[in-house]
Formats: C-alpha cells, structure tokens, sequence
C-alpha cells in the first residue's frame, strides 16, 4: 500500500528533536509498505531525499520557537495549502496518515482525502486548540469557536484516531463517540544505563517554552542549593531550546546558582550521550489541567536509558511513575518537595538502581519502538 504521511515536523536521528514519526514510517516500510513523507524545512526550495526507505519531500516553509503567534498561525496554513498541492503531483496514494502538532495538518488530510477519495488516520499529539485556549494564548472567542469546529471535523471525517495518552483518548471520544480511537502513546528505545555516582545529575531534556515553565526547575535547585546536605550534591542540567531558555537561563544567573547547567539543543545522538551521564530525569510543564493529557517524548527516552523519572504533572505520568516505583511526583509549587523526595535516593544507591532498573523494564515491556510502531502498523488493515 502506497501511504501519503503528512507530518510538518518530521526529524531523523541526526537532527534531533521528536523521532515518532521516523520510527513509524521505517516500521511501515518494513512492513512492505510505500510511504510518502510531506514535512518542511528552513531551505529556499522544495526537496527530495530518500531516508531508509521513506520518500521525503521537504518544502520551504520556515519555523522558528521563537515565532510569535500569528507568524506560527501562518506557518501551520501555508504548509497545509502546500501539502495539498504538492500531494496532488505525486502518484495517488491509498491511505493518509496525518500527524498534528499542528491541527491544520488535519486540513490538509481532510483536502486530500476529499479529492482523492481516500481514507485518512489522524494522529493526535496535543489537544488543540483545548491546550492554547486554557492557556490563555487562544483568546479570540470567533478564533476559539472555528477552531473546535475544525478540531472536530477533522476527528469526524477520520476513518481512525491516534491519541497519545489515556487522557487525549477520552477527550477526542467525547468529541467523536463513534469514531475508533486507538491510544499509541511516545516510544522508548532500550537503551538502559545504569550510573550511580557521587553526585546525582538531573536533567531536563526537551523544549524550554512557555508551557513547560522551567522556571519551576530553577527553583528546585536554588531551593537545594541552600537546603541539600553537602554531602548529597545535586546537579542540574537543561539541555534544549525554545522561545523561553533564555530567559530561564538568566534567572537562574540572577540567582548566581553553581548547581544549574544549561546547554544548547542536541541532535539525537549527543542527547544519548548526555543521557548517559544523567542518573535522573525532570519532566516539566506549567500546572495547567489541560496538560495532564500530555506525552512528552523525552519521558519515554527516560524510562529507556534507565532513569529515574521525575514528573511535576497531575495525571497519568505521575501515576505511571508511582505504581511502578520508576520515579516520582515533584509539587511543582513546592521545591521542598522535590528535595524531599530524592533525598532516600541519595542516601541509598540501591534503591536508586531499583527505580532504575523499573524504568527500563517498564520501557522494553510496555513502550518499547517494536510494541508501539506495530499497534500503528495494526491500524493500517482496513
């Protein structure tokens, strides 16, 4: 089957950033199917690669974190005018496989779908526009109501529906109750590593925007650069980019912290590196209800290299941590919390390998690239 795979942001090992879509379309291809990737890039012209099996045309249409929100608006409309008429020149496919963020890129499965009379799966990665309204970024009433609207005629007119979390699986099935909604949350690729040393290093890896609020994280450590045990050094890391790491890292320089490191983004392969050299994991968000639905991919990369998982966010992360003892839920308002908590953990080193040992055991039984990628495979039959 030829598959039409439209995802704006598509990255490969070497770029960095997400790698779901990589990993699913080499495991489409796999499977003996013919997949057509549409994404962009930051170059002048249109472009075709081959990437391990998978046809890739990238167009020119530029985006930045550092975007304000109508230059991001534009950006999400001209690449789901361009797909549509870019996928019009190319040998007809028999299936669409959309992936969202953003929503827009349902308009385009939607266009195509319509012309040429074929099915589309919608994969849901964020729920928009329920995340940028609660977050006061949406406020336009006529903005928000054309925006549900769209939200849910992409879910109607889809013959199947990816949810990346329990919680984005119910929202989408109060929306579109007669649709089948499949939940295929991030993937993790096994690669435990197992590193107890004198000092704990924790990490955040990701995105430093608005609603991950690493303001949060700062404060965690200037909170333990005063109250910590000398003798229990903590170390934090932010490694990443977006439209708030600059600000973040000033704050933490006004605090002068010596506990605090922050680096640049990395590409796939320096990212593992740097994860090797971590004995924890900070996953960040703004504490926010509408981002308890989240499934942020670094989590999953966490739980992978065998790490200590630790969330600051309401909802199925934190219960998944907790009920299989592989990390812990931080009081994102509350620094003592965090330092509470990690403290046994540095105490005692085996009871670190322990929740070490959960995370890669929950990553290769439960989200394993083989597990997760098959379930989209499954989908495919129709």
């Amino acid at each position: 089957m030829r598959i039409l795979y439209l995802h704006q942001y598509f990255n490969t090992p070497s770029e960095g950033g997400s790698l779901r879509s990589y990993y699913i379309a080499k495991a489409m291809v796999a499977a003996g199917h013919e997949v057509v990737m549409l994404t962009t890039h930051s170059q002048p012209t249109t472009e075709k690669r081959h990437i391990e099996g998978i046809e890739v045309h990238y167009l020119p249409i530029p985006y930045q974190n550092a975007f304000g929100f109508w230059e991001r608006i534009r950006a999400f409309f001209h690449f789901a005018q361009a797909s549509y008429k870019l996928s019009l020149t190319l040998p007809a496919p028999n299936l669409i496989y959309a992936t969202s963020t953003p929503l827009t890129v349902g308009l385009s499965a939607m266009w195509i779908s319509k012309k040429l009379k074929i099915p589309y799966i919608f994969e849901v990665r964020d729920l928009w526009p329920l995340v940028p309204i609660s977050l006061g970024i949406l406020r336009n009433p006529v903005a928000q109501w054309l925006s549900k609207r769209l939200e849910k005629q992409i879910y109607q007119k889809a013959h199947k529906i990816v949810a990346l979390s329990p919680a984005m699986q119910s929202h989408i099935q109060s929306i579109a109750p007669k649709k089948e909604v499949v939940m295929v949350s991030n993937m993790a690729i096994p690669q435990a590593t197992f590193t107890p040393t004198d000092t704990l290093k924790v990490a955040y890896f990701g995105t430093v925007g608005y609603a991950n609020h690493l303001e949060y994280l700062v404060e965690i450590a200037r909170y333990c650069h005063e109250y910590a045990p000398q003798d229990k050094p903590l170390e934090f890391w932010v490694v990443g980019k977006g439209a708030r790491y600059e600000a973040v890292k000033q704050l933490a320089e006004a605090y002068n912290l010596p506990n605090i490191r922050f680096f640049a983004h990395k590409n796939a392969f320096e990212v593992g590196e740097m994860m090797r050299q971590v004995q924890a994991i900070y996953v960040s968000f703004l504490d926010n209800p509408a981002l308890a639905s989240t499934s942020p991919n670094k989590f999953f990369e966490g739980l992978a290299a065998g790490k200590l998982c630790i969330v600051n966010v309401q909802g199925w992360l934190r219960e998944l941590v907790e009920e299989h003892h592989c990390g812990f839920y931080a009081n994102p308002h509350e620094p003592s919390d965090f330092l509470t908590k990690i403290l046994p953990l540095l105490s005692d080193t085996a009871l670190l390998l322990a929740y070490q040992r959960q995370a890669g055991k929950v990553a290769e039984e439960c989200f394993s690239v083989s597990i997760q990628t098959q379930k989209i495979v499954d989908l495919l039959r129709f």
